[in-house]
This record gives C-alpha cells, sequence and structure tokens, in this order.
C-alpha cells in the first residue's frame, strides 16, 4: 500500500491492485464508501478504481480471445469476471503497477502495454499498445491526480471510477454546464427540473448512469459540487482532448460514482493520447 498524508488529509492507493484508491480521509471523513470494498476484492469494481485505457466494455469484435487456460492463469494474480468483456474499464485497474517515485505527500507511477502477467503482455490482455503513467499528490486537505495514457494504434481514455459515500446529507450534485447530456449515445436535453440558480443541480434521489459537459474556467477546470452537510465536496478536472462527467448510481446505492474522464463521450474515443488532472477537496 502506499499511503500519502498531509494536514487534514489522508488517502491510500493499492499498487497492486490496480491502483486502487481504498481510502480518502478529509479533515476526518472517509469520503470512500467503504462497502464497496467486497466488490473491488471479487473483481476489482469497487472503492476508487481508474477508467482506461478503455471505457466501459470495448466493440465484441475487438476484444483479444482468451482460451479458458490463458483466463485460468490470469486468475491466479487479477481479480475479474469471466465475462465476454472481462477487462470493464479498461487494463489498467486490474493489474500491478510500476512505482518510480514515492515520497510522504507524492509519488508517480507507470503502466506500459509490454509488462507482463503470467507470460502474457498487458497489449496483448487489452488488443493494443499503450503507456500510461498516473501521479498523485496531497497537499492541504487536497488530493490531486495527473493521469494519461497514449498509444501509436488506438484511441485512449483516461479516468477516475470513485465510489463516494452518499450521506443522508448529499440531496443534490451541482454542475455548471451545457443543457444536454449523454444517456449512453443518445443526446438528450437537460429536464427543466435540473436547472438551479447556477446551473444544473442534479437530484440523487433516483439512479443515474449519464455524461454531463461542464462549463470550464480561464485555467480550463470544470467542476462538480455536492453539499455534505456545512462542507463542499468539490471535484475540480481539466482533460485533454475533452472533459466530461460520468454520473452513477445504482438503485438504492450508498454511493454515488462522479467520474471524471478525458473525452466528451467516453463511448465515443478517437484520439490516441488523453490526459486528466483532478483535485478533490472538502
Amino acid at each position: 500500500m502506499i499511503v500519502l498524508e498531509d494536514k487534514g488529509i489522508r488517502a491510500t492507493f493499492d499498487p497492486e491492485r490496480g491502483l486502487n484508491l481504498t481510502s480518502l480521509i478529509i479533515d476526518g471523513h472517509e469520503l470512500i464508501e467503504q462497502s464497496t470494498k467486497k466488490d473491488f476484492l471479487e473483481s476489482s469494481r469497487g472503492l476508487g478504481p481508474l477508467i482506461g485505457p478503455h471505457f466501459y466494455h470495448r466493440v465484441a469484435d475487438t476484444i483479444p480471445y482468451l482460451d479458458d487456460n490463458i483466463l485460468d492463469k490470469l486468475q491466479k494474480k487479477l481479480r475479474f469476471r469471466r465475462d465476454s468483456e472481462p477487462f470493464s474499464h479498461g487494463i489498467a485497474r486490474y493489474v500491478p503497477w510500476k512505482v518510480t517515485k514515492e515520497q510522504k505527500n507524492s509519488f508517480h507511477a507507470v503502466l506500459d502495454s509490454h509488462d507482463t502477467i503470467e507470460g502474457i503482455t498487458l497489449g496483448e490482455i487489452e488488443g493494443f499498445d499503450f503507456v500510461m503513467e498516473f501521479e498523485a499528490t496531497v497537499y492541504q486537505r487536497e488530493l490531486r491526480i495527473l493521469y494519461k495514457a497514449k498509444s501509436t494504434t488506438q484511441p485512449v481514455v483516461v479516468g477516475l471510477h470513485t465510489y463516494y459515500a452518499l450521506e443522508d446529507s448529499m440531496k443534490t450534485i451541482d454542475l455548471v454546464g451545457s443543457p444536454f447530456y449523454y444517456d449512453k449515445l443518445k443526446k438528450k436535453s437537460v429536464p427543466p427540473e435540473w436547472y438551479g440558480a447556477r446551473g444544473l443541480r442534479i437530484p440523487l434521489d433516483k439512479p443515474l448512469d449519464y455524461t454531463f459537459s461542464p462549463q470550464l474556467d480561464k485555467e480550463g477546470f470544470g467542476e462538480v459540487e455536492v453539499q455534505r452537510g456545512v462542507s463542499t465536496f468539490l471535484i475540480q478536472a481539466k482533460a485533454s482532448p475533452d472533459l466530461s462527467f460520468q454520473l452513477y448510481r445504482g438503485e438504492n446505492s450508498p454511493f454515488i460514482c462522479i467520474e471524471p474522464i478525458a473525452a466528451l463521450n467516453p463511448r465515443i474515443v478517437t484520439q490516441k493520447n488523453a490526459s486528466i488532472e483532478v483535485r478533490i477537496s472538502l
């Protein structure tokens, strides 16, 4: 485990399990929904997993064929489901990363398609070449993450799929953004009841699985805000080639996934370079 600490903040990452952000404590408050640890231990899908170098499920005919013997070998080291898409949201969240630099309040890590698991390269698993870098820093009650990927052959995307604990005081997500959103590949107009005094005010009392485009400030950052009692939970991000926030909540789930992603719609990716900078504070 890597534990980053500074005044008022403690962030824990697991570099052996896809750099999962297993805990984020700010001012004594655990922001990661710890009940999702069970899903993380089963299939790398809980706590604070990464997205990349692909989003969700690949197109069926682009998924490399891995026979049962190979999958059996991989499951000795990795946690994934034996589905038609075994590595949902990309191989980055399933495999060990190489930590190249570590300090009390920061670290840097890399992942390369030439890296191997049980004699199988990550490129063979993902289906194309790639190089990824990840850097995290904590400072004055803020977690900052720089995350990027590049490929010479296929489009890539990066993002964070963190499962934030949803408390009773957290009623809405505030977002200044475009008057439309994506429901998977369908572009829809924002309903009138989602408009607030300063922009969009998206209720958290129903299931969500939508992609939103934020308005960017002068530095290129978009943001979402969630009132958490007397505090404001803030996620800011800027990205290349584009930035969106995917919001996901299942029926009656105790978490809300607020996913900053380096794409206008992560299901439509065209660029071979992607990067994102994220700031998380309370």
